[in-house]
């Protein structure tokens, strides 16, 4: 197996031209400290959870494609990866090494190999400066610590909230859809509470419930409220007469 657990390396190291192993090489660097510049900088990188537990006193050498679709082909990669070594893991004996495979490991080592990588890259790229970088690694950090069997569910509930309301923190836009969704969605319930507490009718059809626009507005005021003001509907304001947006 591939390792240099423990090492030391003083002098500018490059890695540029390995051809690294298809299979996961997980904490291949682990309690390695680079003194000097390292170079990852090839086309074939992809051991993330290599990287794992690792010290760089100078920032190293990292492809940077600035592309979301490249990004996220690698992490589709690295998870395809990672799934494969946990289907021979289970096939082999736990105390054992076998080849350049590696000693057999459970799943939640593998995903937390994975998840500790991308976060040597996040604080990697933190350390640059790089927003974009650093964001990006933080999304594939969580996103593979969720997969970890030993994380909690509730955990896990709220990361996918997290993930669906802002991507992880990597949309901008993402946030204000899922606001006004909210609001919407949040109005109309309001509304629906409206007419079956007390429905206006029409006299000339009283089976037939009346939504007047001046409800739907009271609706949405309501919903707006609730959600900036989240106390309004307590205020000791006298309301207008109709209005149900203080409920």
């Amino acid at each position: 197996s591939v390792s240099f657990s423990g090492s030391m390396f003083e002098d500018t190291s490059s890695f540029a031209r390995i051809n690294w192993p298809d299979q996961p090489i997980d904490n291949a660097f682990a309690d390695v400290r680079f003194r000097d510049r390292a170079n990852f900088d090839g086309e074939d990188f992809a051991p993330v959870s290599a990287l794992n537990h690792v010290t760089f006193d100078v920032p190293p050498v990292f492809p940077e494609p600035h592309e979301s679709a490249v990004f996220e082909r690698q992490y589709r990669a690295a998870v395809a990866r990672t799934r494969a070594a946990i289907r021979r893991d289970r096939t082999r004996d736990p105390k054992a090494a076998s080849g350049d495979i590696g000693p057999a490991r459970t799943a939640d080592q593998r995903w937390a190999a994975l998840s500790g990588g991308y976060r040597t890259l996040k604080n990697i790229a933190r350390e640059h400066g790089d927003f974009f970088l650093e964001q990006t690694y933080y999304r594939y950090e969580i996103k593979s610590r969720m997969k970890r069997p030993k994380v909690s569910m509730w955990e896990k509930a709220v990361a996918a909230m997290y993930g669906a309301v802002s991507d992880y923190g990597s949309s901008v836009a993402r946030p204000f859809v899922a606001l006004f969704a909210g609001l919407i969605v949040f109005s109309t319930v309001y509304l629906a509470i409206g007419l079956a507490v007390d429905p206006p009718v029409d006299p000339s059809a009283p089976e037939v419930p009346v939504v007047s626009q001046d409800m739907v507005w009271q609706s949405w005021e309501f919903s707006w409220n609730n959600t900036f003001r989240p106390l309004s509907a307590l205020s000791t304001d006298v309301p207008r007469e109709g209005d149900v947006s203080r409920l």
